[in-house]
């Protein structure tokens, strides 16, 4: 009996960069697609999964010639914002949300706000439920740069809860444009800080809900799963509204390494249009790709690829200026794409915690863009939690923790290992230039013996001093080796380390450079 004939079948996502994975009966992948796919399969029963951010769905179908094409519900999301197909939300918390921008606020400025809105979510409710809740906003306070407290959230909405179920609060801060520090303080004393900058005609936006796994009275909102979106003001918070959702999962993308870029997906983030947090979330997503397609492979068509985001970036990038202004996230991307601003200076660090890599990258291509004494060089030492957002430890003189000395620590292990390699590779160069047997050969060995032998103890002799009484003909043919690659304790003249060495560096540290040269001045010294 012939085989039965191939069906076209196409399967289309209620979401541009939702996930679409179609499974036939053996369990076997059959296909997989973004946004919308068009498959061609035997006829049969089949399986769609079907994934937004971090939640699936699953749905049978049988195949058969003529079908219709299969359009999917959208998949409810795990979202801090109250949004209407979401796995959290209330018809209070939407509402709440809907007038927090055009509530009485504080006014400490103008040109732009920061709205935040703190909400609890523990499922419907339960019969008789009659418990206050503490306000979900506790711990939760706004500073300048230089760590002085503009608005205590917890206090300023204190009024604001209503009822004793599932309270949610919200503050409309006007504010001059400008970045500022979001800073909560959890029950053992340990504060938590993340940037937040508020662009000239722009809200920046906040949603947050108490993690509901910590002890009650110790309960405090998630930084790490917030959701933050930029909106102008009049376009307040719709929890239909589908350019919000698509900005959550663009960031769960981001959160969890997913690949959602679509066609659609790629020609929106590019737009004008665009909205910013799609923008450089969709930014992000484009440098990821291209970083894992450099890995993976050296193809023409892989290098045709990563030439199209690099385009798409510079677009970005272009939209984004002319949006915010001068703003971190942004020039972290303009950096990697290539089209630095050269007077800006990274002074406060970016949002998003993607850039912070790109910032670190800037600091080897211009130390001076990222000061050794400013708080995005001292971010590096405390950076907290993992997930979307730029979290740190807050600076307090009662630190039980030296955090320099643990960035410093692994930083003398690793030139202790550098140079290790550089005197083995001296040795070799070393014993190859002079002739075999001969007594300055034998001295030079000797010499670099006892060079391995001083570095793999860790003690900080410099090089010279330990050729001092080796035969001249040994330091001239050592020196020569050494030279080109060694760090600034091997050499004579004390130069800085090579590019390639910096820059290794300041990744496996994750400290901008600036601050490790501070450092390699002062151990110099």
């Amino acid at each position: 009996m012939p085989d039965p004939q191939p069906v076209s079948l196409e399967i289309v996502a209620a979401d541009a960069c939702s996930e679409i994975f179609l499974i036939d009966g053996n369990f076997k992948l059959v296909k997989k697609g973004i946004g919308r796919e068009t498959v061609s399969v035997p006829p049969g029963i089949y399986k769609i999964k079907n994934r937004s951010g971090q939640a699936t769905v699953e749905r049978m179908i049988v195949v058969r010639e003529g079908m219709d094409t299969v359009r999917l519900d959208p998949v409810p999301l795990n979202s801090a914002m109250p949004l209407l197909v979401s796995t959290r939300t209330h018809e209070p918390h939407q509402e709440v949300a809907r007038h927090a921008a055009d509530a009485p606020g504080l006014t400490l400025g103008s040109g732009s706000a920061i709205v935040l809105v703190a909400r609890q979510w523990t499922a419907p409710a339960p019969d008789g439920a009659a418990e206050t809740v503490a306000n979900p906003a506790r711990g939760l306070s706004l500073h300048d740069m230089a760590g002085r407290l503009l608005a205590d959230v917890e206090k300023l909405t204190l009024t604001q809860v209503k009822g004793t179920f599932d309270p949610c609060v919200s503050l409309d801060v006007a504010l001059d444009p400008g970045p500022y520090r979001l800073s909560l303080l959890y029950a053992n004393g340990r504060r938590v800080e993340q940037t937040l900058i508020a662009s000239a005609g722009w809200q920046t936006q906040v949603y947050l809900l108490v993690d509901n796994n910590a002890d009650k009275n110790a309960a405090r909102v998630d930084l790490i799963n917030g959701a933050i979106t930029l909106r102008k003001p009049g376009d307040p918070f719709a929890p239909d509204d589908p350019r919000l959702r698509e900005e959550e999962m663009l960031r769960g993308a981001l959160r969890d390494s997913r690949k959602v870029l679509s066609d659609e997906i790629r020609s929106r983030i590019v737009s004008p249009s665009a909205s910013p947090m799609q923008a450089l979330l969709g930014a992000h997503l484009l440098i990821r790709e291209m970083k894992a397609g450099k890995e993976e492979s050296s193809a023409p068509e892989d290098a045709a690829s990563a030439s199209d985001n690099l385009g798409a970036l510079r677009a970005i990038v272009a939209n984004l200026r002319a949006s915010l202004g001068r703003h971190p996230d942004v020039e972290a991307i303009a950096s990697f794409a290539g089209i630095p601003d050269p007077s800006f200076v990274f002074e406060v660090p970016p949002m998003l915690r993607a850039g912070w890599p790109l910032l670190l990258d800037a600091s080897v291509q211009r130390p001076a863009s990222v000061p050794g004494d400013s708080l995005s060089a001292g971010v590096g030492e405390r950076i907290w939690g993992e997930g979307p957002w730029l979290l740190w430890l807050a600076m307090g003189a009662d630190d039980k923790v030296d955090r320099a000395a643990l960035w410093q620590a692994s930083a003398q292990e690793l030139l202790t290992s550098l140079r290790a390699k550089v005197v083995d590779t001296a040795a070799e160069m070393a014993a190859r230039a002079l002739p075999p047997g001969t007594a300055a050969s034998t001295g030079t060995l000797s010499a670099l013996r006892k060079v391995k032998s001083i570095f793999t103890r860790r003690v900080r002799t410099p090089f010279p001093a330990v050729l001092a009484a080796a035969p001249e003909a040994v330091r001239e043919v050592v020196l020569e080796a050494v030279e080109p690659q060694a760090p600034p304790d091997l050499r004579a003249s004390g130069a800085a380390l090579t590019d390639q060495q910096r820059k290794d560096l300041v990744k496996r540290l994750g400290v901008p450079l600036s601050r490790i040269d501070a450092w390699l001045r002062k151990s110099e010294k």
